[in-house]
């Protein structure tokens, strides 16, 4: 179900939202970040604050069982998009042995350098960034 959790790099999340895969069928964007979440976020990410996370986390699964991939991150993708990541695989993995056939197969990824690094490259890409805010990022 769930082998470990790895890394993307911007260059290929943008391949994938650029790619012919739909979010919320071939893939989820996951961001985790809380208040810092205002000034931008990738367009069609899903938003579940590291805040309210744990108590979250059943739900996301349930609702993203079925997608291949699936992409954390946070601000920087240091602490808060991995620890979301790694819980998130762990709870999904013991789901999965209770009910096997529930379950497709999925890659569980954290998005290197967060969504600092992401708008850093993307930020002028309507496909890449929505609700961009300079005077957040200047």
């Amino acid at each position: 179900m769930v082998s470990s959790v790895g890394y993307i790099s911007g260059q290929e999340l943008k391949e994938i939202i650029k790619g012919p895969g739909k979010p919320g069928t071939d893939y989820l964007v996951v961001d985790v970040r809380d208040e810092d979440h205002a000034g931008g976020n990738i367009t069609n990410s899903a938003h579940w604050p590291s805040e309210e996370f744990e108590e979250g986390v059943h739900k996301l699964i349930a609702e993203s069982k079925h997608l291949p991939k699936i992409i954390f991150h946070c601000a920087l993708s240091q602490q808060r998009g991995p620890f979301a990541a790694r819980h998130y695989a762990r709870i999904r993995e013991h789901e999965a042995r209770k009910s096997p056939n529930d379950f497709a197969n999925q890659e569980v990824l954290i998005l290197r350098s967060g969504f600092t690094g992401w708008q850093q490259l993307y930020k002028d890409d309507a496909e890449l960034v929505v609700n961009w805010d300079p005077e957040r990022w200047g």
